[in-house]
């Protein structure tokens, strides 16, 4: 079994805490907030195996950067996979209805 090292990009922290600030201040909905978070947080997590499994993204300049998205409920995880380094970068978090391709 090889596992990965995964970390999170300071642009996909501030899109986490933006989409709870958003679930917990504009949407009002505090406890749907705690669950996406953690949802995200252990989506992320998990991709310390086989982050390979994910769709990598076709069009360019991303599919030649091999990033790749993992989809949780509503949103999309984007991430990078570095062989090289035994590493997972976490690169942002988007609202999937909001992401047009």
């Amino acid at each position: 079994m090889r596992f990965f090292k995964v970390l999170i990009s300071d642009n996909a922290i501030a899109d986490l805490e933006s989409i709870v600030t958003y679930l917990s201040l504009v949407i009002r909905e505090p406890k749907y907030a705690e669950k996406v978070y953690s949802s995200l947080k252990n989506a992320i997590a998990e991709l310390d195996y086989m982050p390979n499994r994910y769709q990598l993204i076709e069009e360019e300049p991303y599919k030649s950067e091999g990033v790749r998205r993992k989809p949780i409920g509503k949103y999309l995880i984007y991430y990078l996979v570095i062989e090289s380094l035994n590493t997972v970068v976490v690169a942002g978090i988007t609202n999937s209805s909001k992401t047009r391709e």
